[in-house]
C-alpha cells in the first residue's frame, strides 16, 4: 500500500463514524507507519472511524504504563532495539566502548522487565498485538560483520525470554520474525537518511509490511476449521487403484517424503483441532488397505468424514 492509497482510504471514512481507538505505543516518530497501519485497519472496519495515536517519543515503557487507565479497542506495541536503550540506535552519540558494551546489556534487561511489567497490567479486554526489533544493530559488537558478538547473542536470548513470558497467557500476539523477514528482507528496512532526520527509521514497504502484520494481529481473519485432502499423489505417493495398497509410498528410502511430512503436518493439526477429511475418486476397498497400514502416519481414527467412491469430488466436497 503506498501513502496516497492509505491517505484515500482514511479520508473517505464519514467522521460520524463509530471510532475504533488504537494506541501505537513505540519509541520512534510513528510517521508513515501511523498512516499505514490507519488504512490497513480501516480497510478491514468500513463502518467504523479508526482513531489511532501514538505516546511519547522515546518513551516506549512511559506510553505502556499509560494503558493501565485508557478506554481503547486495541493496542500495538512496537518495539525497536533504541527502545531498550539509546546505544543501541543511531540518533545517539555515546561511546560504543566494550565497557559501554556491557552496560548496554543490564540496561537493556531492566527495560525488558520494565516493559514486561507495563504489559501485564493492560486490561484484559484490550487486544494487543506486539512487534519485536526488526532493525539490524549499530556497528557497537567489535567482531567482523560476519561473527556474531557474544553481546548480540546475549540480547537476542534476553529478547526471546521476553518474548515468551509474554505470550504464555495468550493475550499478547506476537508478530512472527520469519513472515516479516519473509515479506521485509532485513537489508531493506531500514531508512537511515529518514531516521537521522525525522525520527522515523523505517522504509515505506518496511512500514507497509510491519502495519499488514499488526493488522493482522488486532482484526484477525476468521480461522478455517478444517482441511479437505485427496489421496493419491497428495496423502500418499501413487495410485493406490494401480499399484495396489502395499505399491503407495510417504517415506524418505523410496524418495516420498513430502508425502510423509504432509500426513504428519495433518496429524498434527487434528491433534490441535483442525477437522481433517477425505474426497478422493478412488476404490473403497483399496482405500480401507492403505489405512490398514501400521506405519501410515495420519491414523483413520484421525480423518472424518472419509469419502471415497467414483462419484463427483464436488459432491464429496
Amino acid at each position: 500500500m503506498t501513502i496516497t492509497e492509505a491517505l484515500k482510504i482514511i479520508q473517505s471514512v464519514p467522521p460520524d463514524s463509530q471510532p475504533f481507538a488504537v494506541m501505537m505505543a513505540c519509541g520512534f516518530t510513528p510517521l508513515h507507519l501511523q498512516t499505514l497501519l490507519t488504512a490497513r485497519l480501516q480497510r478491514q472496519l468500513p463502518k467504523r472511524r479508526v482513531k489511532l495515536t501514538s505516546g511519547l517519543f522515546g518513551d516506549l515503557a512511559g506510553t505502556l504504563e499509560s494503558l493501565i487507565d485508557s478506554e481503547l479497542d486495541a493496542a500495538l506495541i512496537v518495539i525497536e532495539w533504541p527502545d531498550l536503550d539509546p546505544r543501541l540506535g543511531l540518533r545517539s552519540l555515546a561511546p560504543w566502548s566494550a565497557q559501554a558494551v556491557a552496560d548496554i546489556l543490564d540496561s537493556a534487561r531492566t527495560m525488558l522487565d520494565r516493559i514486561a511489567v507495563a504489559i501485564r497490567r493492560i486490561p484484559p479486554q484490550l487486544r494487543v498485538a506486539l512487534v519485536l526489533p526488526t532493525l539490524p544493530f549499530p556497528p557497537l559488537f567489535h567482531t567482523a560483520s560476519w561473527q556474531a558478538a557474544e553481546t548480540e547473542l546475549l540480547l537476542h536470548r534476553d529478547l526471546a525470554q521476553f518474548a515468551s513470558q509474554i505470550a504464555q497467557n495468550g493475550r499478547v500476539h506476537i508478530a512472527s520474525a520469519s513472515y516479516l523477514a519473509e515479506q521485509s528482507p532485513l537489508s531493506t528496512r531500514l531508512d537511515l537518511k529518514s531516521y537521522l532526520l525525522t525520527g522515523f527509521p523505517y522504509t515505506l514497504s518496511h512500514a507497509d509490511q510491519v502495519a499488514a502484520a499488526a493488522t493482522r494481529l488486532l482484526l484477525p481473519a476468521p480461522p478455517k476449521k478444517g482441511i479437505i485432502s485427496d489421496l493419491d499423489d497428495t496423502l500418499w505417493a501413487g495410485i493406490a487403484g494401480e499399484v495396489g495398497s502395499d505399491g503407495v509410498g510417504w517415506d524418505l528410502a523410496g524418495h516420498n517424503q513430502l508425502h510423509g511430512l504432509y500426513q504428519t503436518l495433518l496429524a498434527a493439526l487434528s491433534e490441535q483441532g483442525t477437522l481433517i477429511a477425505v474426497a478422493s475418486k478412488n476404490d473403497p476397498s483399496v482405500v480401507r488397505k492403505v489405512f490398514e497400514r501400521s506405519d501410515l502416519l495420519l491414523r483413520p481414527e484421525r480423518i472424518f468424514p472419509i469419502e471415497v467412491h467414483w462419484q463427483a469430488k464436488s459432491g464429496s466436497v
